[in-house]
């Protein structure tokens, strides 16, 4: 599983400017009240939604089926890489503490669009 994600990040690191623009979609996205702070509460609730047994962890599976309304299927398994932090194969509300340790260089409890356009600056 590590090997071919590993192999997805470095097919898919060329098209960084698509990796960028289907981030920024996802950000919006779960930036319900448009105001270019995303707390780590607003986000995590926006996939909590996709947690269909309600156990506060969302699995690959229900990931699938909730990004459905997006359109992503085709980076399904990009945008699970990115949440799922420690790679146990579900997303919790751990994987985005941690993230937004990395994310938040403010430290206010929320990503701006210039955090979070300098954090995925880090990947491409």
């Amino acid at each position: 599983m590590f090997l071919t994600n590993l192999l997805l990040l470095l097919l898919v690191r060329p098209k960084c400017n698509n990796i960028k623009e289907l981030l920024d979609k996802v950000y919006n996205s779960m930036d319900v009240d448009k105001d270019g702070q995303l707390y780590r509460e607003q986000a995590f609730d926006y996939i909590k939604k996709y947690d269909s047994d309600a156990d506060n962890e969302v699995t690959r599976s229900e990931f699938k089926d909730g990004i459905k309304d997006l359109h992503l299927q085709v980076f399904e398994d990009a945008l699970f890489f990115f949440f799922d932090v420690d790679k146990n194969g579900k997303v919790t509300d751990w994987d985005f503490k941690i993230l937004y340790v990395l994310a938040d260089r403010d430290g206010d409890g929320a990503v701006s669009v210039p955090e979070k356009d300098r954090f995925l600056n880090k990947f491409c």
